[in-house]
């Protein structure tokens, strides 16, 4: 808590002309005029090291009245207890406060790639204090252009921005590999200012600001994508025209159960059948350990993810210590799952093929206690298991869909099937049944059309009164 005030005083940085030096301060004769100059004041404040006491400058402020009120609402909040940060803080160092806090999240390795590449090139130099909705509107702006060809100058935020993504962290014995090229898309853009926004919450919380400059930005929307199903219409002209109907397409409940039934030897088929049956994430399937399943009750828990530690990243080639163990997405994502006496079995079967592959590779096996791993039992990489979905599509000549469509294809199979929508939420994870049934409702033309039927058939009507149709 401050000891004493300092005076407001009415400050300038003109220089003698005749000396070339700053005026001493007060001493610039404009300074009687009331356009002149601006008003600041200190405080005396406990000092960092416990050797000298701070004296942070607040200002500037247009008018006395100004700096009178402002005095008055620090000091008032200091007394009560609050926090006095170094008034010359710059956010990059304040950034590293934050994420020493937030060392408990599952998402900080993401936390700290949006810091290293965003934040800290993009508004890191400015005081915290100085932080407004103007710069971060300008990240927003500047993130936006990253990847995309235009003809204008780049600025001195963009300058830094690319700088930073040219400045890859080596890891030792790895090679150094490239950022994404791609534009960052909407969505990305929102989870970074959402960091940002979350970091300048914590200075709010600390009383070090009155107002959070990040809040309320005018963002630009993302377009939610909704899947859409490959219906035989759909099928044929992608066959005929290569051009996919939506970026998000489902396969119906038939043409999953027919691409099952082709794949059914392959090596990945049980992790697959799992999939389509139960809407996993792909870095929950391949997370998934045997303790977590009991095949005796026909359930198993999703609790554990794995993922990459840079998501923004599409990476060719992945090791193990670049794979990260973490919780798994939400609160809603750690859920028990029901297990269908068919994908019982199909787990029961590779249970035993792993057993053999145990045998067979005897110390190069890992015990990593994955459900579903590679032939010497070390886990799977995510991205090696969405190139090889892929492959079987391309293989076998199907409509194209994502790994992630085959947990929409769940869904949309599940709502086919009468699942009530707060079971089918549970089961994918959802923390909302309403973002359930926003998603899916509209896939699936035969739920819909057993809904238009029973609305008509639940409303009376006088069959004298009815036109004849014959």
């Amino acid at each position: 808590m401050p000891s004493q005030n300092g005076p407001i005083r009415k400050l300038c940085w003109c220089r003698d002309k005749e000396t070339g030096r700053p005026y001493p301060m007060g001493a610039c004769p404009k300074l009687k005029s009331k356009k002149h100059g601006a008003y600041w004041f200190r405080l005396l404040a406990p000092s960092v090291d416990g050797t000298k006491r701070r004296q942070p400058r607040y200002g500037p402020y247009p008018t006395l009245q100004d700096a009178r009120i402002a005095l008055a609402k620090e000091t008032k909040r200091l007394e009560a207890g609050g926090s006095l940060l170094d008034r010359n803080l710059l956010y990059k160092d304040f950034l590293d406060m934050w994420l020493e806090e937030k060392k408990h999240l599952k998402t900080l390795d993401d936390y700290k790639e949006i810091v290293r590449l965003y934040a800290k090139p993009g508004l890191g130099h400015l005081k915290l204090k100085d932080l407004r909705p103007s710069h971060f509107n300008a990240l927003v702006t500047e993130m936006r252009k990253i990847n995309r060809p235009g003809d204008e100058r780049e600025s001195e935020m963009m300058v830094r921005l690319m700088a930073a993504r040219a400045n890859r962290e080596r890891k030792p014995g790895k090679e150094v590999r490239k950022h994404s090229t791609r534009p960052l898309s909407l969505s990305r853009v929102h989870k970074i200012i959402a960091v940002l926004r979350s970091s300048m919450t914590y200075a709010v919380q600390l009383e070090s600001l009155e107002k959070n400059p990040a809040e309320n930005l005018p963002l630009p929307k993302a377009r939610k994508r909704k899947p859409l199903l490959w219906t035989d219409g759909r099928v044929a002209k992608w066959r005929a025209t290569g051009r996919k109907p939506a970026k998000v397409m489902v396969w119906t409940p038939q043409q999953t159960g027919r691409f099952l039934d082709l794949i059914e030897a392959h090596r990945l088929y049980p992790l697959l059948h799992l999939v389509m049956l139960t809407g996993l994430r792909r870095s929950e399937v391949v997370g998934l350990s045997w303790f977590e399943v009991n095949l005796d009750e026909g359930w198993m828990m999703i609790r554990e993810a794995i993922t990459d530690p840079e998501p923004e990243e599409e990476l060719d080639e992945w090791d193990d210590a670049e794979l990260d163990r973490l919780g798994t997405k939400s609160e809603a994502g750690e859920r028990y799952v029901s297990l269908s006496q068919d994908s019982i079995a199909v787990l029961r079967a590779w249970k035993r093929l792993q057993n053999m592959e145990r045998l067979h590779a005897g110390e190069a096996w890992h015990d990593t206690g994955l459900v579903f791993t590679r032939p010497n039992g070390r886990q799977l990489h995510p991205q090696t298991l969405a190139r090889t979905f892929l492959s079987l599509i391309e293989h076998h000549d199907f409509p194209p869909v994502t790994f992630h469509g085959l947990r929409h294809g769940a869904a949309t199979a599940q709502l086919a099937a009468g699942t009530a929508p707060k079971v089918i939420s549970e089961v994918l994870g959802h923390s909302r049944t309403a973002f359930t049934m926003d998603t899916y409702v509209h896939v699936m033309p035969e739920v819909q059309k057993e809904a238009a039927e029973a609305t008509a058939a639940i409303v009376p009507r006088n069959a004298r009164n009815r036109r004849s149709t014959g």
